[in-house]
């Protein structure tokens, strides 16, 4: 049985479960990086390594950035070294609230250059490459993954949600479900229900934040607004289903400058729930009839562009409910049809089969 290394080989975030879970069944044996950095001789029995967010350098000071910088650097070369061939699984454009912009692009482009093997979660993904390497690398390199579905990761168990229990059923109802982050644009949700305040449309908003001033911030916009419920905390597994199931429509308005993927729209269609999203590159992969899908060029576009596609999902929802709701079906199938765990497996078996040749 072959050897890989995935990084990171968190089974807590569901997409690497389902991941290495599909590497495993494709029949190869999956280690962790901790288990290569003080091994030598199992490193060198490693055939793939399969590398994620690995072009991430956050907030920090200059020093430690540049620090980190050169260490990952000295990573891949020592991996080259090694013997094993780099798969670099590209989920962004650039890092999240990243201050140093300059050396996260140096990273992705030292990477794309370095790897054997650009695994890439959907078709857009390859004009975003076309910074980095030429039309021939791009073919040779790159390979389109997609994001798995999260079909049977979280239960379907109905629960009652205390912070939703005022809720009206004659609104539309709209959610926001992650982490509580800039790059969320979470203040734009805000801005837009205080235009919509005078429509039967309810905005709940649920996940932590990591940054206590920022959450005070939001909930001291939300305080103002009688249609929105602020839920800051972070939402169990188990309590995920009962608030799309509350949902009519899920609201992912991501800032486009960094954004690439959204993971978001994937657990929403699972959910059988359409979203109003910017055309990121995953939503691009599936029927645009089937969402309410916008774009913007610049930053002060944005709002003017959201609301008016949450009114275009209103007026939809007002004249019949159940079509938007059948549009949460359809996408659903749509994704369990195309990406799929089976599926995923089938992509990760031909990707290492090829690199390991």
């Amino acid at each position: 049985m072959d050897k890989v290394v995935y990084y990171p080989l968190n089974h807590k975030n569901p997409y690497v479960s389902i991941v290495t879970e599909a590497i495993k069944n494709a029949g190869y044996k999956i280690y962790g990086l901790e288990d290569i950095k003080k091994n030598h001789k199992l490193a060198k029995e490693i055939k793939i390594i399969n590398l994620n967010w690995f072009d991430s350098i956050g907030n920090c000071p200059l020093w430690k950035a540049i620090a980190l910088l050169v260490r990952q650097l000295l990573r891949v070369e020592y991996y080259k070294w090694c013997g094993m061939k780099i798969v670099y699984t590209m989920h962004n454009k650039q890092a999240h609230d990243t201050k140093y912009k300059r050396i996260n692009r140096i990273l992705m482009k030292f990477l794309c250059k370095k790897s054997d093997y650009i695994a890439v979660l959907c078709t857009y993904s390859k004009q975003i490459l076309r910074d980095f390497l030429s039309t021939e690398e791009i073919e040779k390199k790159v390979r389109v993954m997609y994001h798995p579905s999260y079909e049977g990761a979280y239960s379907e168990k109905k629960l009652s949600i205390p912070e939703l229990a005022n809720s009206e059923k004659c609104n539309m109802h709209i959610l926001f479900m992650g982490s509580v982050r800039p790059y969320k644009n979470i203040e734009l949700i805000l801005e837009a229900a205080n235009k919509l305040q005078g429509k039967n449309i309810e905005f709940v908003i649920a996940g932590k934040s990591n940054n206590t001033d920022y959450e005070k911030m939001i909930q001291g916009k939300v305080n103002h607004l009688s249609k929105v419920t602020f839920i800051p905390r972070f939402i169990e597994d188990s309590e995920m289903f009962s608030f799309y199931d509350w949902a009519d429509i899920v609201l992912i308005p991501l800032d486009i400058k960094s954004s690439l993927n959204s993971g978001s729209s994937v657990l929403a269609f699972t959910m059988g729930k359409t979203v109003i999203i910017p055309k990121v590159g995953t939503v691009r992969d599936f029927p645009n009839e089937l969402m309410f899908s916008y774009e913007y060029e610049k930053e002060s576009e944005h709002l003017t562009a959201l609301v008016d596609k949450i009114n275009e999902a209103f007026v939809k929802w007002s004249d019949n409910p159940k079509s938007v709701e059948t549009m949460g079906s359809e996408i659903r199938a749509y994704l369990n049809n195309n990406f799929s765990k089976e599926k995923t497996e089938e992509r990760y078996r031909k990707l290492y089969q090829e690199a390991i040749r």
